[in-house]
């Protein structure tokens, strides 16, 4: 059995003993453990000049870095093998949700907290004695082995798993039972309805397919109304209990709140700044697409939508009101112009579930990147079981185990969805790109940048000349006039622009549920008070202050950050700019495919593989100016990406009231 840790020094593991050897200068120097910014004040221990009263020597500085190289060789061996272990028991739970799997993943989760618990602290109690006296790589990696919060009380750490897989388990088993006759008249897809009685649907992907193609009002009300009535009560306890628990381990390491601990993977004292300067920056746009729509559905539903002010938020195509292309239909500007929707056309032309994702790889082929793995065609889950449960919320899954990547989707035959494999298969492409780094650098640059990588291969594959080359939009189609352009960019608004308030406000209000400043009592009333601040929407109906309607978005129960998205949304246009000035092209943004010349994708690819190779080695800016030549997130080139759309709404919006 592995053991390790500051109470087992006197053991004869590897660590045991290396950590004893660090701990004669911890003394030296004394430690509590303080939580305190740490920086490389220098590149090399030769470098540093010694004050002749300092205990510590240049012979000392030597002993220490061999000590410090020789523990992190073998943190980072441990932490290897205790993800992998993790990612394995994770996965076969989310795709057969069996007591007994759930029974192995709460064991594995736990005994890997406890790991996770003792290194940290060792790691800690190493920065507190060798701070600015190793080289900076070192420094580095004992900062990301040191963060995060920590729960020492065995019985909290078990409740804590515990509640984390309960939650999942709600969110994912939960369902709404429809009345017989409810879905008569209503074009369902490949959903599967039973031919009497009621017919019970989970969130995803069933009910969220419905509130992108019901029109009726009521009845869309209805199934908003009833998600979040039947899985929010049930998951409030819970997650309160939860936050309390992820405090108590924040707080534990000197963290005031889990806050603090999210915002520090972004190594910038004043990110948050950051972050509401790039919203004043794109809110105009925002505000401009809000009028438009709303006009829209004003002018469909009549005055249960009003001509001015907020919008409600279920008649927007989606079931959490983030991406609205489900209502193109319903606010095409150019109705007889031709736009790049191509659910029909891969339909049409006998796409399958695996050749979809086919297409997604060779498009990541054509910029130099290595075919997906056998092990990945022979592992994911691309389609929902018929015969057990699962978490049907797409996701990518790096295995910690070589080139074992997996993509976990219940995928159906739609735009969205073939988006969504370019978006996941990102992810994986990103794994496999860093998959030597240690493994404490084997994460994105930051959480954001994993995010966008998959979306920004998107930007072009969503290309209407990309879209033409495959043979889903056909060639004779003119997507170059003026009224297809506005339509092409419109669908692009509705989902990328569409999502950005909704990516920033989630989080916002999750930070004051950590910070205390939101209590449970207040949970739904600051809910709906960040969505009509950011968004412009307002409930279907009348929300109690009970209710927990943030539980019925997936992120929220399982505990997942999304300032990462609402980052990603913004990063994804500037990776794209990059990679289309080192193609060699030269037109509108908006148009831009980055394989489409041979020599010019090679040369993107090399600078995008790269900035990937970096994993988290490097400060994220650092890894952003190789590709971009900048250290600074920039909303310019999403701005210029929908421009054409945003002088064409300031046009349509002149008589219109702009704002809620």
């Amino acid at each position: 059995m592995y053991t390790t840790g500051l109470e087992a020094m006197t053991g004869k593991t590897r660590m045991g003993l290396l950590l004893a050897a660090l701990l004669t200068l911890i003394a030296a120097q004394g430690s509590n453990a303080a939580r305190k910014e740490y920086s490389c004040a220098a590149d090399t221990p030769a470098d540093i000049e010694f004050d002749a009263s300092d205990p510590v020597t240049s012979a000392d500085v030597v002993n220490t870095e061999i000590v410090v190289l020789a523990w992190l060789e073998e943190a980072n061996s441990e932490r290897n093998h205790w993800a992998h272990i993790g990612a394995e028991s994770s996965w076969n739970w989310e795709t057969n949700m069996t007591q007994h799997n759930q029974d192995i993943a709460s064991a594995v989760a736990i005994k890997a907290v406890n790991w996770t618990r003792i290194i940290s602290h060792e790691a800690l109690d190493t920065l507190e004695a060798v701070d600015d006296i190793i080289d900076c790589d070192s420094m580095r990696q004992l900062k990301f082995f040191s963060s995060g919060g920590s729960i020492d009380d065995q019985d909290q750490v078990k409740r804590m798993t515990n509640l984390s897989i309960s939650l999942t388990e709600i969110y994912s088993k939960t369902t709404v039972c429809l009345p017989e006759g409810f879905l008569t008249g209503v074009d369902t897809g490949d959903i599967v309805i039973p031919e009497s009685g009621p017919a019970c649907l989970n969130a995803e992907p069933t009910l969220a397919a419905l509130m992108e193609t019901i029109r009726d009002y009521d009845k869309l009300e209805y199934i908003w109304q009833a998600w979040r009535d039947e899985v929010g009560p049930k998951l409030k306890p819970l997650y309160t209990e939860y936050i309390d628990l992820l405090n108590v381990g924040a707080m534990n390491r000197g963290y005031s709140d889990t806050s603090e601990i999210w915002l520090e993977g972004y190594e910038q004292s004043d990110f948050e700044q950051t972050v509401d300067a790039l919203w004043l920056e794109v809110k105009p746009l925002y505000e401009q697409l809000h009028a438009y729509v709303r006009n829209k559905l004003h002018e469909y539903y009549g005055d249960a939508v009003p001509a001015a002010g907020p919008i409600p938020a279920h008649v927007l195509g989606n079931m959490w009101s983030q991406n609205w292309q489900g209502i193109f239909d319903l606010v095409k500007p150019y109705p007889d112009a031709a736009d790049v929707e191509i659910t029909a056309a891969l339909k049409d032309q006998g796409y399958t579930v695996t050749s979809m994702f086919q297409s997604a790889d060779e498009f990541y082929q054509s910029l130099g990147f290595d075919p997906m793995p056998a092990s990945f065609w022979e592992k994911s889950m691309f389609v929902e079981p018929p015969d057990r449960d699962v978490v049907c919320h797409g996701s990518a899954h790096f295995m910690h185990n070589g080139t074992d990547v997996r993509i976990k989707m219940c995928t159906e035959i739609n735009q969205y969805d073939f988006f969504t494999i370019h978006h996941e298969m990102g992810h994986c492409q990103y794994y496999l790109q860093y998959l030597d780094m240690e493994s404490v650098y084997a994460e994105g640059a930051n959480d954001a940048f994993h995010e966008a990588v998959g979306d920004t291969m998107a930007l072009s594959v969503l290309s209407s000349d990309h879209l033409k080359r495959i043979g889903l939009i056909d060639s004779d189609v003119d997507l170059a006039s003026n009224e297809s352009t506005i339509n092409v960019l419109m669908h692009m608004a509705l989902q990328k622009v569409a999502f950005l308030p909704f990516g920033l406000m989630l989080d916002k209000w999750r930070w004051g549920v950590f910070q205390g400043t939101t209590t449970p009592d207040q949970y739904n009333d600051e809910w709906w008070r960040f969505r009509l601040e950011y968004q412009g929407l307002v409930p279907a109906t009348p929300r109690d202050s009970s209710l927990f309607d943030a539980g019925a978005k997936y992120h929220v129960p399982n505990n997942v950050p999304y300032l990462r998205y609402y980052l990603s949304y913004i990063l994804q246009f500037q990776f794209h700019d990059a990679l289309c000035g080192l193609s060699g092209y030269d037109g509108d943004l908006y148009t831009c495919d980055v394989s489409e010349s041979k020599e010019g994708a090679t040369l993107a690819g090399e600078k995008w593989r790269y900035m990937l190779s970096l994993g988290r080695s490097k400060p994220w800016w650092e890894a952003l100016q190789t590709l971009t030549g900048t250290t600074k997130i920039s909303s310019a080139p999403i701005l210029k990406y929908f421009a054409p759309l945003y002088d064409w709404l300031l046009e349509q919006n002149d008589q219109t009231n702009i704002g809620w």
